[in-house]
């Protein structure tokens, strides 16, 4: 299993944190800026399937909503056999 950034693969940056357990394999964007604004894309591959599952990161403003940008998590997964 690994994660794309907008489509692409990419070296995680130091404060990007990945964590890959039997089940799931989890991205922590630590101290998130607008910067790390993207789609990520988790994938896995199994018997020559691929099976994505795409996330949507938006870092900014928001009139109305509070989001602590701390420590952001994606949860991927894994597929068993």
């Amino acid at each position: 299993m690994f994660w794309r950034q907008n489509n692409s693969l990419f070296t995680l940056p130091s404060h990007y944190k990945q964590y890959m357990t039997s089940e799931t394999l989890q991205l922590t964007i630590e101290k998130a800026t607008k910067a790390d604004s993207a789609n990520y894309t988790c994938v896995a591959l199994s018997k020559g399937n691929e099976t994505i599952r795409v996330i949507e990161l938006i870092v900014g403003e928001f009139s109305k909503l509070i989001i602590d940008q701390s420590k952001i998590q994606f949860m991927g997964f894994m597929l068993l056999e």
